[in-house]
Parts: C-alpha cells; sequence; structure tokens
C-alpha cells in the first residue's frame, strides 16, 4: 500500500459528503469479495460500525485506496480479526478528525493496513510500526492527560506551598504586633 500516493489522491478526491451506511458496507465488503475473502456478516458491521467506515468507502470509490486493499488482501484472508483490530485501533478517531487532518488520515490508513498485515511500499514492518506508533492519536491522549495531571499536582504544590507561605507570615506578623 503506497501511502504517499493514496493521501495525495485523497487530497485530489471529491470531497466526502456522508455515505449512507448500507452503501458503505457493500462497498468495503466487495473488497473483500473481489479479494476471494468471504465479506464480514452483517452482526459485525451492526455492533461495530462508525462514520469512519463510511469514509473509507468513500476513499475506497474514489482513490486506489479500494484497488489497492484488494491486491493486498489477496494475500492475508482474515476479514473478521482484521475489522476488530482496526476498530480497537481506531476508537479514539471520528469522522471530523480524519477529514479534517493529514496526520490523523495517515493514521487511519496505516491501521487500516496493520489491521490486516497489510505492507507499506517503501517501509519495512519495523518502519511501518514505528511510523504508526508516532502517529497514534491514543498515545497522543494518553500523553496529554498525563501531561495534564501533572499539571494539576504542580498547581496543587504551589496552593499548598503558598498557603503555608502565608500562614507563616500571619504567625510571624501576630508575634510582631
Amino acid at each position: 500500500m503506497n501511502i504517499k500516493a493514496l493521501l495525495a489522491e485523497i487530497a485530489a478526491a471529491p470531497p466526502y459528503a456522508g455515505l449512507d451506511r448500507a452503501i458503505a458496507v457493500a462497498i468495503l465488503n466487495d473488497l473483500f469479495r473481489k479479494a476471494g475473502g468471504t465479506p464480514l456478516p452483517d452482526p459485525a458491521w451492526d455492533t461495530q460500525w462508525r462514520a469512519i467506515h463510511a469514509v473509507l468507502a468513500h476513499w475506497a470509490s474514489t482513490t486506489r485506496f479500494g484497488e489497492s486493499t484488494v491486491q493486498q488482501l489477496r494475500r492475508t484472508q482474515k476479514p473478521e480479526a482484521g475489522y476488530r483490530a482496526f476498530n480497537e485501533a481506531v476508537e479514539a478517531l471520528n469522522e471530523e478528525l480524519i477529514l479534517s487532518n493529514a496526520f490523523r488520515r495517515e493514521e487511519i490508513l496505516r491501521h487500516w493496513a496493520a489491521a490486516w498485515g497489510l505492507a507499506i511500499e517503501g517501509e519495512t514492518p519495523a518502519e511501518s510500526k514505528k511510523r504508526l506508533e508516532t502517529l497514534d492519536y491514543r498515545r497522543t491522549l494518553k500523553e496529554f492527560a498525563r501531561a495534564e495531571e501533572s499539571r494539576k499536582s504542580e498547581e496543587a504544590a504551589r496552593l499548598a506551598a503558598l498557603a503555608a507561605a502565608q500562614a507563616a507570615e500571619e504567625a510571624a506578623r501576630g508575634w510582631r504586633e
């Protein structure tokens, strides 16, 4: 899968304007059929459907994303396991993030490739994994939460030190008066 070329095609493709769920499911299931695999059963789509799947279906019908997926899926046939892995990996992403942020678009394409073991053109598996770890929005959110907790504890320590200094000043003032 050539991520750079796909990102350029996505940028040049007609803008995403929404896609009916049934049509999106049909487009994505066609990828599995064309690759010689079995489409995902309806319960799989029902339990884990997300708006980002419609974005992927749009890309599959307007860019070489679908063609690239089919070519590589012929080598790895595990649609349900890949679908679950993909959904877990992108749970922090939403339609708005993907459509408005180039890094999130690259991330979702990389998660798609990783879920089915698809190769990224021009990269070793280790390089692909490292780039995905760098882009992973879940990791960014965790780092943000840690930084926020650190900020709160520093603020609490500063306020405690300030209160102690004010108490010491008041005690000293009382002794002098």
